[in-house]
């Protein structure tokens, strides 16, 4: 891409040269911080993620919540959000909901008629990617409480186009963003339609699909199927000495804390004490609530003792075995059957290995252990492959959002 034909000297580091006919101005010129405390409960509970700002869900107990929303400040349609209170991991973004947020954050709204909204959150968020409030934080960054104060904030200088050229710049990114966006998504579903696959095998073998009766009916005639119990073992080791602990999440599995970007709390030295042992290549899976299938961990550490962990029987144990469970405890009809069970449970009370082990599990021919397990391998190639490349186009567009909004790149006839 071309560069604008004259540049001038902004007179700040980061920021460098900029188009001749670019000014500079402080965000206190631009923008107005509001803080309006909303008083009373019944609005949306917004929180600002990496992702953007999102509703919170408060039914479910997950994640922190708040003894008392009415102390939340409002948020209209269209403000800004921000997590000035965490410079490493924060992000800022513009609210597409009414309602509340957090009095820790900061609420801005844009006051300048000459500037386009969506020109300045690409902006600022770039300030967020490369770091640029950092400098001027207070704080404990060790903590993650490395905040930037409100003079810090409205002192900040910002590059400002005319108002048309904001608007070729945002319509340019827009586009861009979509487009990346776009390949992301094909290369996620490309993996997930060959975890369906999997998830399908794993339930059905190579036979038709066919009309279901009975919970055994899923599954071909030849498999052999056993009660729960005769095919796993729970684990009940309390926690070891030095193993690293573990987070069960959603998404991603089991993973070690430390490659987490969810917020979770650490037990205290004596909860250390009671947490459960997790060996490589066991099951676990949650005794209070279930959302989505028993989980596979490629990784030995401890988790909550909120957890059932489990491993099959050494007399069955082999790795095409521990793969085809891996995708025949996540698939829809285990689901389906687990919540059927979970719901029977009387109100209160966990789902335990109990539970679980009364269930009728199948055991596998060896042409659709070696298909999933096939596939399997194929899948992980495939998310590495995948990992990298959305890695190479994320910092590709952060590169190329920067340069749009400091000039470094002219996109006017693009």
């Amino acid at each position: 891409m071309k560069n604008y034909p004259k540049y001038k000297d902004s007179q700040i580091g980061w920021l460098g040269k900029i188009p001749e006919h670019w000014e500079v101005k402080k965000t206190k010129y631009l923008f107005d911080i509001t803080k309006r405390i909303s008083g009373e409960l019944g609005h949306n509970i917004l929180s600002i993620t990496q992702k953007g700002i999102k509703i919170k869900d408060t039914e479910s107990g997950g994640g922190q919540l708040s003894m008392d929303y009415s102390k939340y400040q409002v948020v209209d349609k269209g403000n800004f959000g921000m997590n000035h209170m965490d410079l490493l991991t924060g992000f800022v973004d513009i609210s597409k909901y009414d309602g509340v947020m957090s009095p820790d954050y900061r609420v801005f709204k844009l006051k300048d008629k000459d500037s386009d909204s969506r020109y300045m959150l690409y902006l600022f968020q770039k300030g967020y990617w490369d770091k640029l409030f950092f400098p001027l934080g207070q704080g404990s960054s060790e903590l993650g409480r490395w905040r930037l104060p409100s003079d810090e904030f409205n002192l900040f200088q910002l590059p400002v186009p005319p108002k048309k050229e904001q608007i070729t710049i945002a319509n340019f990114l827009d586009n861009q963003t979509t487009q990346i966006k776009k390949f992301i998504e094909l290369k996620k579903n490309t993996i997930e339609l060959l975890k369906e696959k999997a998830y399908k095998l794993s339930v059905n073998g190579f036979d038709e699909p066919k009309h279901v009766n009975e919970w055994e009916d899923n599954f071909p005639i030849d498999w052999k199927i056993l009660k729960a119990k005769w095919i796993f073992n729970e684990i009940k080791i309390k926690n070891k000495p030095k193993e690293e602990l573990l987070a069960v999440t959603q998404n991603r599995g089991v993973l070690p804390k430390s490659m987490c970007s969810e917020s979770f709390v650490s037990p205290d030295e004596k909860g250390l004490l009671s947490q459960k042992l997790v060996l490589k290549e066991s099951f676990v899976i949650s005794l209070r609530s279930f959302q989505g299938g028993i989980e596979f961990s490629y990784y030995q550490g401890i988790v909550s003792p909120a957890y059932t962990v489990f491993v099959i029987k050494e007399e069955f144990d082999n790795e095409k075995l521990r793969i085809f469970y891996k995708y025949f405890l996540k698939s829809k009809p285990f689901i389906e059957l687990l919540n059927t069970i979970i719901s029977g449970i009387r109100d209160g009370q966990n789902i335990s290995f109990t539970d679980f082990s009364t269930l009728n599990i199948p055991i596998p021919d060896r042409k659709t252990q070696q298909a999933i397990y096939n596939l399997d391998k194929l899948i992980i190639e495939r998310e590495i492959k995948a990992k990298k490349e959305i890695a190479l186009i994320k910092e590709y567009q952060q590169s190329l959002i920067s340069d749009a909004v400091t000039g470094k790149i002219d996109v006017r006839e693009e």
